[in-house]
């Protein structure tokens, strides 16, 4: 099983918030944590994203639940390198 580190960009701080309240009452076993998002990746002033160590099918199924109850991603991310390097990873997860 290969794990990959992603990183949730969101719309607003109150999504980031949602998103890790629903994360957490989903019950799934995740190492994630909030985090402080360098602007250029959130291309807002939010700041907010939420950092996920998965695999990338359970990452798709997180992906989809979260849209699927309406929490505004702004994008998701993988550090293709595990080096803080990251990749726009949407294209990916919606397959």
């Amino acid at each position: 099983m290969c794990f990959l580190n992603y990183l949730l960009t969101f719309q607003t701080t109150t999504a980031a918030f949602t998103a890790d309240k629903f994360l957490t009452d989903s019950k799934k076993q995740l190492k994630k944590s909030i985090e402080a998002i360098p602007f250029k990746l959130t291309d807002t002033c939010y700041g907010l994203g939420i950092k996920i160590e998965t695999t990338e099918n359970t990452m798709k199924d997180i992906y989809k639940q979260l849209k699927d109850n309406g929490i505004n991603l702004k994008h998701c991310w993988q550090d293709v390198n595990f080096d803080g390097n990251y990749i726009i990873a949407d294209n990916n997860l919606r397959s």
